[in-house]
């Protein structure tokens, strides 16, 4: 060999010798890109357990303390030895190595370690969630955390392959006469289904047969999986094009209704959309799946989640546009304010690319539909001008008599103010009811500095409840009132009515303590679900809008009545 003194020669020379950290070509297990990490870190963070090697020895997540109590409930439950479990898991070692794309800087002993831990937790927490009976006495007070453990699992970073816990799932089986005739994908498909992840996500999904274990890389891929998109010829547009806004759709005459996905019809100009649940949870779950899907956008059939959510980008843009969705019944917010939920779409996209538009057909129609004037023209024309038989009558007397004003109607929020303006009146009771005679009854609600205090601490104390439903109602009663008060103008009818006694402060800072009260709270069910129907039902009726633009626009006071007396009496001497 050729000896040198040169330093760069000698130190490149060190470098060639040193180990190389591999990156495994087969992994399916992946650190998310940090572009999108610096998005939302929070959204790809274990917040009560880790699982796998990527965020291992982490002493702040509470319920890593679980694993040693459910290893050995798994054990004494299957009857076998940690010898056994250990020799077991160290066949598949190497295999699950090569599951991570990530060099694993642990060693074998240590890995396989971590993998009898996480994977003895995994499975024994979802057969625990099927079969209460089998769950571990000296843990049955930690089922609090849960609902956290479920989010985690649901992360990225937090996956074990799915082969791992099928092996383990398959040692344990033979002990319990329950799990006979139930596979384990069968329960992992039921813990995420009924565990409120995000319908638009992992809705229809059909019951994937035994078969298809060793086909799933993990609890992500199973989800992708439920998602796979049919791309058709149609769909290979060779350029990519995405919606107009809600907004420039609005006004071109499109209407939103809910669907099982995206279909856009041009000629009754209906965009059919998924229903969309926005939690606190949401983009934690949509951001995962599109960053695993990110690692796949060769792929055609890997990217429906990626897609989807460039769509509603695309969709969304401002304020108006979410509002118009959830006015469509499209977006159901239990997020926060229209503004917020903008610009979680505005956020979700960046730093994502994606292969194929599946919709590009859909959208090509709606761009095409919009370039249409006609639309334009004559949806401006109804809105403008014959949305009410008094508009229409108004229109028409101005037309002959160059004298009426023309009256358009404003299309409300679903909250309070929606409902003063279809004529309900708010009175006080003892519990939240609405009759169909337009009267909304509410508990009086004295605001006070200890106010938010006390139902703070009710609710908190709930939310370890959230499964028993006699437990929730201060939840509910401040999920309810934190939908019905958007606005200032919403509080200050309310406290018109009676309804609010403020010793509190202004106006705005009783909004703002509504608008905050019901963040980051989970409820199992609406008991003023009947209620909000009949709210709903009764706002839709136009007959009750346009009586009370009558009232008030046109018999409110006594000079208008006599105006309005006046004109009718004019139109009617003009028509003979």
């Amino acid at each position: 060999m050729e000896f040198t003194s040169d330093p760069v020669v000698v130190s490149i020379n060190c470098i060639l010798r040193q180990p190389v950290s591999s990156y495994s070509l087969e992994g399916i297990i992946y650190k998310v890109p940090e572009p999108l990490r610096s998005m939302n870190s929070e959204a790809y963070t274990p917040t009560a357990i880790s699982i796998g090697p990527f965020h291992s020895g982490r002493k702040d997540l509470k319920a890593n303390s679980l694993k040693p109590i459910y290893l050995r409930h798994f054990l004494n439950l299957a009857h076998l030895s940690v010898n056994t479990i250990v020799e077991t898991v160290q066949t598949l070692e190497q295999r699950a190595r090569c599951c991570y794309t990530e060099f694993i800087e642990m060693s074998s002993d240590e890995f396989v370690e971590l993998l009898v831990f996480d994977a003895c937790f995994v499975v024994m927490h979802l057969i625990s969630w099927q079969y209460p009976n089998l769950a571990a006495p000296n843990a049955a007070n930690l089922w609090q955390s849960w609902n956290e453990i479920f989010h985690d699992l649901m992360l990225l970073e937090n996956q074990l392959p799915f082969f791992l816990l099928q092996f383990l799932y398959n040692l344990f089986g033979p002990s319990q006469p329950l799990l006979e005739h139930k596979s384990f994908i069968q329960i992992v498909q039921d813990y995420i289904s009924v565990n409120k992840y995000p319908s638009v996500l992992f809705a229809g999904i059909k019951q994937l047969s035994m078969d298809y274990n060793y086909h799933v890389n993990h609890f992500i891929d199973l989800v992708r999986m439920s998602k796979n998109h049919i791309v058709s010829n149609e769909m290979m547009i060779p350029y990519t094009v995405w919606p107009p806004s809600a907004t420039e759709l609005h006004e071109c005459g499109v209407i939103f209704k809910t669907w099982t996905h995206i279909e856009f019809n041009d000629q009754d100009g209906c965009l059919r959309l998924p229903s969309i649940n926005i939690g606190n949870k949401f983009e934690k779950h949509v951001r995962n799946i599109i960053a695993y899907e990110q690692h796949h956008i060769d792929i055609e059939l890997w990217n429906d989640v990626t897609n989807f959510a460039l769509f509603m980008t695309s969709l969304v843009q401002t304020d108006q546009d979410v509002k118009l969705l959830i006015e469509g019944g499209i977006i159901e917010n239990y997020f926060g304010s229209i503004k917020e939920i903008t610009q979680l779409f505005n956020n979700l996209c960046k730093h994502t690319y994606v292969g194929v538009n599946y919709y590009s057909s859909h959208c090509q129609k709606m761009k095409d539909y919009c370039k249409h004037r006609r639309h334009r023209w004559m949806t401006s024309l109804r809105r403008n001008y014959f949305s009410t038989p008094w508009l229409s009558a108004s229109t028409i007397a101005a037309i002959l008599l160059l004298a009426l004003t023309l009256v358009q109607t404003i299309l409300a929020p679903p909250n309070v103010t929606e409902l003063h303006e279809c004529s309900v009146i708010f009175t006080t009771g003892y519990d939240i009811e609405f009759n169909q005679g337009g009267c909304l009854q509410l508990p009086l609600i004295n605001i006070n500095d200890d106010f938010e205090k006390r139902v703070r601490n009710i609710i908190a104390y709930e939310q370890c409840y959230i499964d028993i439903e006699p437990m929730n109602s201060v939840t509910n009663f401040a999920v309810f009132m934190k939908c019905l008060v958007q606005t200032d103008q919403d509080m200050k009818l309310l406290i018109e009515g009676g309804i609010i006694q403020n010793s509190f402060g202004s106006i705005k800072e009783v909004t703002q303590l509504f608008n905050n009260l019901g963040k980051h709270i989970c409820h199992e069910i609406n008991f003023y679900g009947s209620d909000c129907k009949k709210m709903i039902d009764y706002c839709k009726r136009r007959r009750h809008r346009w009586m009370t633009s009558l009232l008030r626009n046109y018999f409110s006071m006594s000079w208008l009545y006599a105006s309005s007396i006046a004109a009718i009496f004019l139109l009617a001497l003009t028509l003979i």
